[in-house]
């Protein structure tokens, strides 16, 4: 707040000594709730030279013999509970990297106590659901090797979404968010979160436009004799539209 210029980064690492799934929990909530702009979720690391990889055996740690030396598991952090932590990671980072919903859920957050994590793992359910890219990458993630989830977390690109399925995702996480406020009481949230999702929503129809077979011969008849990029043609995209 008082250096708005700069770029928020949190990094929180899971299954150090002592940490457990529920503590990681408490952290990411932690996390999300500074609105960081930068946000990476890796598994612990027990590197040889480091104090972990050294004294493994004192600190309770197992770790893979291998690059990148991986714990696998350690006293209370048991080896089950660190795969849901890495799955909790992948769900939190797509939806995060994802700048509209990430946008969305954060004006949600305003006031809205400790449901960060559960509606991000919410709203990932439910991109897996209804998008083939978003259940491509969670089985692309969910068949990889140790390795791969641990250093590879995030498959899921928005950016490159089709414009389809952009606003597929958008129009999920307009119902899961309104249910969301309506349930918790905070319904004067809804015209910030509504707007930020059909601004996406219009950038997404206007990229469908354009890439459409009917938008060039379109151009063409509506220009005539001007080519596109004439000083005489001003492109205003999405902005403006209501």
């Amino acid at each position: 707040r008082l250096a708005p210029q700069l770029s928020v980064h949190v990094q929180l690492i899971h299954g150090l000594p002592d940490d457990t799934l529920a503590g990681y929990r408490g952290s990411l909530e932690w996390a999300l709730a500074r609105k960081p702009d930068v946000l990476f979720l890796p598994r612990a690391l027990a590197l040889p030279g480091a104090a972990f990889g050294r004294e493994a055996a004192r600190y309770g740690i197992v770790h893979s013999p291998l690059p990148p030396y991986e714990v696998l598991a350690t006293e209370s952090f048991p080896a089950a509970d660190m795969r849901a932590a890495d799955r909790l990671a992948f769900a939190v980072l797509n939806i995060h990297r994802s700048g509209p919903l990430r946008r969305a859920l954060e004006a949600v957050d305003e006031g809205g106590g400790e449901r960060r994590v559960g509606l991000h793992e919410a709203l990932w359910e439910r991109l897996k659901a209804v998008l083939p890219t978003a259940a491509r990458a969670s089985a692309l993630y969910d068949g990889g090797t140790p390795l791969s989830q641990v250093m590879e977390q995030e498959p899921f690109n928005w950016w490159a979404l089709p414009p389809r399925e952009r606003v597929l995702a958008l129009g999920e996480a307009a119902r899961l968010l309104r249910a969301e406020l309506e349930s918790s009481g905070r319904t004067g949230r809804l015209p910030e979160v509504d707007w930020l999702l059909r601004d996406a929503e219009a950038e997404a129809l206007w990229s469908a436009f354009t890439e459409s077979p009917a938008f060039r011969p379109l151009m063409r008849t509506l220009l005539g004799e001007v080519p596109p990029d004439s000083d005489r043609v001003q492109w205003v995209g999405w902005e403006g539209f209501p």
